[in-house]
């Protein structure tokens, strides 16, 4: 089957430089990384992808080893998700601190 996920960009945040996409067979699971992107690619399609998996991201700066929490977890699904780092600040209540925008406040 596959399923098509995508999200939108950063636009004024760390330098970030890659999207990593996590899956899961559960909403409460252990997400397992399964994809690595460079911060261009908005879109990520999961050959074995089915509606049974959830997924999230993170957006992560390679240079410092920075990372963005990891976005709430989504239900594969027919619909299009986008999630934005304001979408992820939002739904974690996490805010811009520091020289580089990020802080390290995890998912609650």
């Amino acid at each position: 089957m596959g399923l098509l996920l995508r999200w939108k960009r950063p636009s004024s945040e760390a330098n970030y430089d890659q999207v990593r996409i996590y899956r899961s067979d559960s909403q409460t699971g252990t997400f397992d990384l399964v994809a690595t992107q460079t911060i261009e690619d908005t879109s990520y399609y999961d050959e074995t992808g089915t509606t049974d998996y959830w997924y999230k991201i993170d957006f992560y700066d390679t240079a410092t080893a920075v990372a963005t929490s990891l976005s709430s977890a989504i239900q594969g699904d027919t619909k299009l998700w986008y999630c934005t780092v304001d979408d992820v600040r939002t739904r974690t209540n996490i805010g811009a601190s520091g020289s580089n925008g990020v802080t390290d406040t995890m998912l609650a």
